[in-house]
């Protein structure tokens, strides 16, 4: 295995920021996690932390300068910057909080409060590692340790951190760092509401992420989060449910996952290509991915405002809608941006189509035509809600497989028809107004919504067609409109 010396020693970044260490005559600090999974992988990756003694912004701007990369202050008040390069890295500068010791016993847990001076590395014949909180023996028996008693106190946000890398790496909490964690966990509160989003969706965006908010369930972090979900535990739904409403919301959060992380099996044609699209950042940390694991939580909130029971099995109709507004609600109090909050309330308003669906004796093609223009935006990620919802309740297995080919079918589609776009529209907007003699409006955008239609039917393929289509159309829905002043 080879030794921190000759990991570090090679690289352009360590070598960058040494240089600049003693051109400005100030000690630089590797730090952190950077530290800590060079010790647990034997190899760094492509981001960087540093601690400098003196100025950390001035430091970073000198970095950028010597690299040729883009600089920008990250929190003008705790002196610290990024710089991001052109080939693929991106390394963080502070300054150091009183002393390096000082400065590494004030993080959030021993894993990450090591460092070696970059002086040693390549001035000195070995390696030093600053530990004064025996973070490696830490590393070594996989404990999750809090840096010091007070470490939630100073920043509740570390709660959410410490159940994340707990999952992420494998470690276990250790009972200090839990009862800091119980006791506190109201304080999460006080935090940012755009650091507690983005906590949160890089949990979602784990493999293991039902496991974590069970873990936080379990110490009382999640209903300090979401005070909705506490409601919902020991919340009788009847029918072909045997969970309550909690632990079946729980459970499509872990059958998502369970999708998500075997995609070509659930989509054997196109497995690849919906990943590729559940990849997609929507904004800064959150992805579909992370958005469809949401919405699998939050989906059936309104079943708890509107159930009927009937014959001991509820009914929650119009659950959807409420639904709906309860999601809005979550997603202002997380200022999570417009458009993935539109992706989040459109799954959970629609959540029931595909069942809706699937007890149609034929599912025709202008059926899975209008699907999947009606969930335009989120048509995808509510195809994989819709199965990781029907995984998590334990309806009949010949009933589960029909809704499965179902969605397999749908995706086909999807794929194969619905996004293949025709070089041109047959008619422009312009054209109908001419042909039928009506202003600009709704009127026209709903005949050429209903061309598109029919062009996908293939019941027009060419302009002579899709004129006198939508003249039959017309005089079906608009007789008023049939003042076409070409009649030929």
């Amino acid at each position: 295995m080879a030794s921190l010396r000759e990991i570090l020693i090679p690289s352009d970044v360590i070598k960058a920021a040494f240089e600049v260490s003693k051109e400005a005559k100030q000690e630089v600090f590797l730090v952190g996690g950077t530290v800590r999974d060079l010790l647990m992988k034997s190899m760094l990756g492509n981001d960087f932390d540093f601690v400098v003694e003196g100025n950390g912004i001035t430091f970073a701007k000198l970095f950028a300068y010597k690299i040729n990369g883009s600089f920008f202050v990250l929190d003008e008040e705790r002196d610290t910057a990024r710089v991001v390069s052109k080939k693929g890295f991106q390394a963080d500068f502070s300054g150091v909080r009183g002393s390096i010791d000082e400065d590494l016993r004030s993080r959030d847990f021993t894993i990450n409060s090591m460092a070696i001076p970059l002086d040693f590395i390549f001035e000195s014949q070995v390696s030093m590692i600053l530990d004064p909180l025996d973070g490696k023996n830490d590393i070594g028996s996989k404990l999750l340790r809090a840096s010091s008693q007070n470490s939630i106190q100073e920043d509740p946000l570390r709660i959410m951190r410490a159940f994340r890398f707990s999952s992420s790496l494998d470690f276990v909490i250790d009972e200090g760092l839990s009862n800091q964690i119980k006791k506190h966990c109201e304080d999460l509160n006080r935090v940012s509401e755009e650091r507690v989003r983005a906590e949160l969706f890089m949990i979602l965006e784990m493999s293991a992420a039902y496991k974590t908010l069970k873990g936080m369930d379990e110490a009382g972090v999640l209903k300090s989060l979401f005070p909705e979900v506490e409601k919902w535990k020991g919340f009788y739904q009847g029918g072909w449910h045997i969970h309550d409403l909690f632990d079946h919301s729980m459970k499509a959060v872990d059958t998502s996952e369970e999708v998500l992380s075997h995609l070509n099996s659930y989509f054997p044609k196109h497995g690849k290509e919906i990943d590729d699209y559940m990849a997609e950042e929507i904004e800064a940390y959150v992805t579909r991915r992370g958005l469809v694991k949401f919405a699998a939580l939050l989906h059936d909130s309104g079943k708890f405002y509107t159930r009927v029971m009937e014959d001991g099995r509820g009914r929650f109709l119009g659950h959807e809608g409420v639904g709906e507004g309860i999601t809005a609600d979550i997603s202002k109090g997380l200022k999570i941006g417009r458009r993935p909050e539109m992706i989040l309330r459109g799954l959970t308003a629609n959540h029931m189509r595909v069942l809706a669906l699937s007890k149609l004796k034929k599912v025709t093609k202008r059926a899975k035509y209008r699907f999947f223009r009606d969930a335009e935006g989120f048509n995808l990620d509510l195809l994989l809600l819709s199965l990781a919802d029907a995984m998590a309740t334990p309806i009949e297995g010949e009933r589960f497989e029909e809704l499965k080919r179902l969605v397999q079918g749908l995706a086909d589609y999807y794929f194969d028809e619905f996004i293949t776009v025709p070089p041109a529209p047959l008619l422009t907007g312009e054209d109908i107004m001419k042909l039928f003699g009506i202003p600009q409006g709704k009127r026209v955008g709903d005949m050429l919504e209903i061309l598109r239609e029919a062009e996908i039917m293939a019941r027009v393929s060419n302009k002579r067609e899709a004129v006198n289509y939508l003249k039959k159309v017309v005089v079906g829905q608009w007789p008023e409109e049939v003042t076409s002043k070409n009649d030929n």
